[in-house]
């Protein structure tokens, strides 16, 4: 029995975005190598919230709350900033001191919230520990000027240099050059891939709840919000435009507020839902499933949720969030210059505005999926895999699949589907 493992952090606040990322990379590892063993560090206050397969499992760190660029604070414990760190820190540690994994993969933030990971980085490299260190950024992580600014001012270049072994970056070069865009080069890692769009895995049978009428001449929006945490304004805004929508145009539509959003604003909702006949849930673990339905969906402009919805070739309104950073900005706009979704401003997202794009978004064909590379979670996995063996000085034994990708080699890029 193989005892190599992988550990996985993951900066959980406000969404689900890392956690699920990491738990969907995380699958395609152990059906590739189902000897590993995949520990899961999350922060979420749902926790890992996907349902995990046999050799993945999660460690629960206490939850945190993100209330500006580097400010963080206890979420719902009675408890200082100093004693909320140094719980998180000592669980991290203890999972490496114990564990001492082949790999470990932080997602999003270099040195953790609070710098959490620097002590454990320390210790890897003072006991001369074989753990591989992998940094995996989603393709854009806010205005460009502003990560180079803030980087520079806190040492991240430097700590990435000094500790990470790779970059692994989530996104595709020919879409967005999130190496060049953030200042990342060989100097400062000489191991930089582009492994493509992480996806979620293909959709279930519905449950009996989630079947939809099967009439032709009915029209299916669905709007969902990810997380949730600060969906309101956006959720409100689209249920407020779906009441306006003419009688004529005959749609049926569901919400999903998250499980994220905090209880009042949900009882909002509710009342905004129930007059206009709207099917609002907080939660739904087939959302796939509706979305493969949908005539047009409503989102936000989060990593998972715009790749999946743009991924199935669906129509797209996107409404991202002001703040903190402009990362669901620059996405948004990005991907309706290239013609996959329409762009609008939370502040231009009046109700009457929204319910005439959502005709408008009804009334055009259906467009052919977009042309994007989505198969990072596999990419990912596979060189995941090869760090375990570089780690442990041996091949693993992988289970034979039908079609096997193989990560890109440094220097290698990726680019869109013919």
């Amino acid at each position: 029995m193989s005892n190599q493992s992988i550990v996985m952090y993951s900066p959980d606040t406000v969404g689900l975005g890392h956690v699920r990322r990491n738990s969907t990379i995380a699958t395609r590892v152990v059906e590739r190598n189902p000897d590993c063993s995949v520990v899961l560090l999350v922060g979420s206050a749902a926790g890992p919230v996907f349902a995990l397969p046999p050799g993945v499992d999660s460690i629960k760190l206490p939850s945190v709350q993100k209330l500006s660029s580097g400010d963080w604070c206890a979420r719902s414990l009675a408890i200082s900033n100093q004693v909320t760190q140094r719980m998180r820190s000592g669980l991290i540690r203890e999972t490496i001191a114990t564990l001492r994994p082949d790999v470990l993969l932080v997602d999003h933030l270099p040195t953790g919230i609070w710098g959490e990971l620097l002590p454990v980085f320390e210790f890897i490299r003072s006991r001369r520990l074989p753990t591989r260190i992998v940094l995996g950024l989603r393709d854009i992580l806010d205005d460009p000027q502003r990560v180079s600014d803030r980087w520079s001012r806190d040492g991240i270049y430097d700590i990435i240099r000094r500790y990470y072994d790779s970059v692994f970056v989530y996104g595709d070069r020919a879409v967005f050059d999130s190496a060049a865009a953030y200042g990342l080069n060989e100097e400062i890692c000489s191991d930089i891939r582009f492994m493509g769009y992480v996806t979620g895995d293909a959709a279930v049978a519905p449950s009996p709840a989630e079947r939809l009428p099967a009439r032709r001449d009915e029209k299916f929006v669905v709007v969902t919000a990810g997380g949730g945490y600060d969906a309101y304004p956006m959720m409100a805004a689209s249920l407020e435009a779906l009441a306006l929508v003419p009688r004529s145009q005959r749609i049926r539509s569901v919400a999903i507020a998250g499980p994220l959003m905090p209880d009042e604003y949900f009882a909002r909702l509710k009342l905004i839902a129930e007059p206009c006949g709207v099917e609002l849930v907080r939660f739904s673990p087939k959302l796939r499933t509706l979305l493969q339905r949908a005539d047009l969906v409503v989102t936000m402009g989060g990593y998972n949720s715009m790749l999946e919805i743009t991924g199935l070739g669906k129509a797209t309104i996107v409404i991202p969030r002001s703040g903190p950073s402009m990362e669901q900005t620059v996405r948004s706009q990005m991907f309706e210059q290239m013609g996959f979704s329409r762009h609008v401003p939370i502040d231009a997202a009046a109700p009457e505005y929204l319910a005439q794009a959502i005709v408008a978004g009804l009334a055009k064909p259906p467009r052919p999926m977009a042309r994007l590379r989505l198969d990072g979670a596999g990419n990912a996995a596979a060189a995941l895999v090869e760090q375990m063996a570089e780690a442990g000085g041996k091949r693993p034994q992988v289970r034979a699949q039908r079609s096997r990708t193989v990560a890109p080699r440094r220097g290698e890029n990726f680019h869109a589907h013919p």
